[in-house]
């Protein structure tokens, strides 16, 4: 132990000036390109600083600055970073269990420093609800437990650096297995620490670890606001962790920094949103320049949700889908492509209308997901196949993206049947725009189910085993076949077919996200918990319009007979 308190002495020493003093550095972007590894995945701080923050305010932003800006408080000046509103509580009752009264609106964010009078109520409420299973615990009691994990995560990284402080209460096991793991600890590369397992694993050689020398420079150069050895430090260090075997992919770090910088996705959203209204601009003022824009703003979407695409791709060396997040990301980019598609052969707005309405609500049910943690994150073990991916999961979601977008198209149709009926070309161009997709939608989801049936071959030893997620992507290609043949033999006509699109969405709904509720099979690495509820709604939704429009088209015909 005296060992110890002496090695922390010697160290202490290179920050006795900054005791006197604080000035903040000017730019702290090279502190983002720091390599962290977190649940297998080698990423930068910057990417693990957003997640972070996310996770905690359900934005990637704080105070209008990136998020590793907020990160480089909490590592090295904590106390600095105790007055941030960065925890998010969205439930009143939440802070009353812990005796802290509520500020401003109900959904609000809150400082450390104003949740610190309740958070031992809070330790001991979040145990008691922690002996409840998840599925029997209310909205309240699941804010509890989550805000108590984030005070947690929060207190471990305000950690990190300790071992640099002069500290006379000096106990290692308070420090032992941190969450920023910034130092490969073996030649493999598999396994990564913390600054402070390092620190403990180098006690009687502190002086010659280069790692550590380098954050301790690091860690000056930030108090004493020294832009120049600051970034130096950082470059030492990162020298040191790379040593004689390359780790680290240091290009990949800096286009993943670049990817969060531009933030493809969530200026898309802009993009398709402005869109639809510049759209129904020129349906009021009837300027040809309002329509043009909208097609523009649809493709610009269009090519910054690819461009966003194609760096992930590259960054995580993987085929466009592998996880859930990027289901929606995909099914967003091929309904734009296919909108503009559209829109180029019938040139009647539907295409940019439908096209920017889906890709939007894909992309905004995505950004629900990145609140969920990393994005990028590795696969499960069953996923981990570039060939089968490539196939099978990319053909299905053309396929459903096919699927949703004669769907979005078929509601417009009934609106338009209601309120045009005596528009024959309109609808006319509307059918074929629906009919055209759909056939899109059922030849991919055919590929998809086939491919997908080769990847369970290959996978688990069996072609098709019934499974809720088989029996979803079955269901869809049914549901779209029986509509083709019912409409080939005229037992439909076009308003049926519409209708029969509409119910199709609800099908796709089902099989993306309602098997996953089931909790059985061999698919059920895609459940997210909360969904239940969206998903009722949505349905619930889509019968109450089927309803009102089928009972409004009844009327008018029974008006015109």
């Amino acid at each position: 132990m005296k060992i110890k308190l002496n090695i922390l002495l010697v160290l202490s020493v290179l920050l006795l000036s900054n005791q006197i003093a604080y000035a903040e550095i000017s730019s702290v972007d090279n502190f983002g390109k720091i390599a962290v590894m977190e649940n297998g995945r080698i990423k930068p701080l910057d990417t693990f600083a957003e997640n972070i923050l996310k996770q905690f305010s359900g934005t990637g932003k704080y105070d209008n600055k990136d998020a590793i800006e907020w990160l480089v408080k909490v590592l090295l000046v904590p106390e600095k970073s105790k007055e941030d509103k960065v925890f998010l509580i969205t439930n009143q009752d939440a802070l009353d269990s812990i005796g802290i009264k509520r500020v401003g609106k109900a959904r609000n964010r809150y400082s450390y420093n104003q949740l610190l009078p309740g958070l031992g109520k809070l330790r001991q409420v979040a145990m008691s609800i922690s002996r409840t299973k998840r599925q029997d615990r209310d909205i309240t009691e699941n804010e509890i437990i989550s805000l108590y994990n984030r005070i947690y995560v929060y207190n471990q990284l305000t950690m990190s650096f300790k071992f640099l402080e002069k500290s006379e209460n000096f106990n290692s096991r308070a420090y032992e297995g941190l969450p920023l793991t910034i130092i490969p600890a073996d030649k493999d590369n598999k396994k990564w620490i913390s600054a402070w397992d390092s620190f403990m694993n180098n006690s009687k050689n502190i002086t010659k670890s280069k790692k550590l020398m380098a954050l301790s420079e690091l860690y000056n150069a930030y108090l004493k606001g020294d832009q120049v050895k600051f970034d130096k430090s950082i470059l030492n260090f990162k020298n040191a962790v790379k040593g004689k075997n390359n780790f680290v992919n240091e290009k990949k770090i800096d286009y993943e920094v670049l990817y969060n910088r531009i933030d493809p996705f969530y200026k898309s959203k802009f993009f398709f949103g402005f869109s639809i209204i510049f759209l129904l601009f020129s349906f009021v003022f009837l300027k040809k320049w309002f329509y043009r824009l909208s097609l523009f703003l649809l493709s610009s979407g269009f090519l910054l949700t690819l461009f966003g695409t194609i760096l992930r791709m590259y960054i995580r060396s993987r085929p466009p889908v592998t996880n859930l997040y990027e289901t929606f990301i995909f099914t967003g980019l091929t309904t734009a492509l296919l909108g503009i598609i559209l829109e180029i052969f019938k040139k009647r707005n539907i295409g940019i209308f439908t096209g920017s309405f889906a890709s939007f609500v894909m992309l905004m049910i995505a950004s629900k997901y990145a609140l969920e943690g990393d994005t990028m994150g590795m696969l499960v073990a069953v996923l981990d196949s570039n060939f089968w991916l490539a196939f099978h999961v990319i053909t299905i979601m053309l396929g459903y993206a096919g699927i949703v977008l004669s769907g979005v198209i078929g509601h417009v149709y009934i609106i338009q049947k209601i309120f045009m009926p005596d528009n024959d070309k309109l609808l006319k161009d509307s059918m074929q725009s629906i009919y055209s997709i759909q056939a899109f939608g059922l030849v991919f989801t055919f590929l998809g189910t086939v491919l997908g049936g080769v990847w369970a071959d290959q996978s688990w030893g069996r072609f098709w085993g019934w499974d809720p997620k088989e029996n979803g992507a079955l269901l869809i290609l049914l549901w779209s076949a029986i509509l083709f043949h019912a409409k080939i033999a005229k037992m439909i006509k076009h308003t049926g077919y519409a209708f029969g699109t509409v119910v199709g969405v609800i099908f796709v709904a089902l099989a993306w996200f309602g098997v996953n509720l089931l909790g059985v099979g061999l698919h059920s690495y895609g459940f997210t918990s909360g969904i239940a509820r969206t998903l009722f709604l949505f349905i619930s939704f889509e019968l109450i319009f089927m309803f009102i429009t089928g009972t409004m088209l009844k009327f008018g015909e029974k008006r015109l007979n």
